[in-house]
């Protein structure tokens, strides 16, 4: 095995590399496998109950995740310096559209076989194919054709977005009609409604949905070129942390008055999700000039293997999470104040333990291929 990794690390190059993005994927990455954890809990926790509310703090943070992935991968793709033209978007979306259905079919597969290993009657016409291209698939699935559609769009807005002022053009719209306005509706005030029904006149989805989110992370990476001060850090910092702790505290009244849980504030376009975002992706511009933010001149290798491999991660973790469910360590931890930390670790842990031989193969099977033509 050892081998086997030092032959993928070889395959990583060594020339100077943003580590920050890496580094962002792995903590959104781990955030993804919090919203299924902390999901499980609040199943089994009382509503109402301060283990309840631990719980939804955790589910409310873990959605920032998402927004990370996608800014992560708009600061990439829409990289002047990157190759990605017509064909290279094509390719990559038919790819993640392919990986899509594959695990549509593989999950829904495991799905026949616990019905059959249950005793249940199955009817494999209904069941499994009109099942596959029916439903949109497993709970986690839906990220990777939202991804591959704004793939798409990539040819479309890059040059565009070269343009700083394009670029906070549409940020502040995105800001304003995806995020602040859904948030504020959140809450009761005077006119609340008649503004409400006014703004639901214009499907904003169809302008400003996740793209926002891409273009966001273009724009902190690449068109932010100047350190930011220390004091404008802070207040983005302390406004993520205000918003977070009333976003919390709101859901768990909620929680407590309808006897269900709040599930309104565990979302993406939401304020204190998008200053959570934000306030991470600016951490290397606080610390440092740009050209210094973050960078390395071979990079940290395992980082990158790491960051690598968090779509596998994010892929199969659901099979690692119903196993460990199945057998019973919910139940053995009892507490969630443990229990939530201990089997986020495990679920870690056992997910990148499987998908980091599985890409080192992957790894040295291109190299190989790659030498032969």
């Amino acid at each position: 095995m050892s081998e086997i990794m030092s032959e993928i690390m070889s395959e990583i190059k060594e020339k100077k590399r943003l580590v920050f993005p890496d580094q962002a994927r792995i903590i959104a990455c781990i955030l993804v496998l919090l919203v299924h954890v902390s999901a499980l809990w609040l199943e089994r926790e009382a509503v109402g109950s301060s283990a309840s509310f631990f719980a939804l703090t955790g589910n409310i943070l873990a959605f920032t995740g998402v927004s990370l992935y996608v800014m992560i991968s708009g600061a990439l793709m829409l990289d002047p310096e990157r190759k990605t033209d017509t064909a290279y978007c094509v390719r990559k979306s038919l790819k993640l559209f392919g990986l899509w259905f594959l695990w549509k079919v593989l999950y829904r597969l495991s799905d026949m076989l616990e019905f059959i290993l249950s005793g249940a009657a199955v009817s494999w016409k209904e069941d499994f194919f009109l099942n596959v291209f029916r439903k949109p698939g497993h709970y986690h699935l839906w990220f990777l054709p939202m991804i591959a559609l704004i793939y798409l769009m990539v040819p479309l807005i890059k040059k565009g977005c070269e343009k700083k002022e394009n670029c906070l053009l549409y940020i502040i719209l995105f800001s304003l009609v995806s995020v602040l306005m859904p948030t504020i509706f959140l809450f009761d005030f005077p006119f609340r409604y008649l503004l409400e029904d006014f703004y639901r006149i214009f499907d904003f989805a169809y302008f400003a949905g996740y793209l926002g989110y891409f273009i966001l992370g273009y724009y902190i990476l690449h068109h932010i070129d100047k350190k930011i001060p220390t004091g404008i850090g802070g207040l983005v910092c302390s406004a993520a942390l205000i918003t977070f702790i009333i976003a919390c505290v709101s859901a768990g009244k909620r929680s407590l008055t309808d006897g269900t849980v709040c599930e309104l504030f565990s979302s993406p376009f939401t304020v204190h999700n998008l200053l959570i975002s934000v306030t991470i992706f600016i951490i290397p511009k606080l610390v440092k000039t740009p050209e210094k933010a973050a960078v390395s001149g071979k990079g940290n290798k395992y980082l990158q293997l790491l960051s690598a491999s968090t779509l596998g991660v994010y892929l199969i973790h659901p099979f690692i999470l119903d196993i460990i469910a199945g057998a019973g360590l919910f139940d053995i931890i009892g507490n969630v104040w443990l229990g939530m930390p201990l089997i986020l670790l495990l679920l870690s842990l056992l997910s990148f333990a499987i998908i980091l031989p599985v890409k080192a193969v992957y790894g040295i099977f291109r190299k190989s291929k790659s030498k032969e033509v």
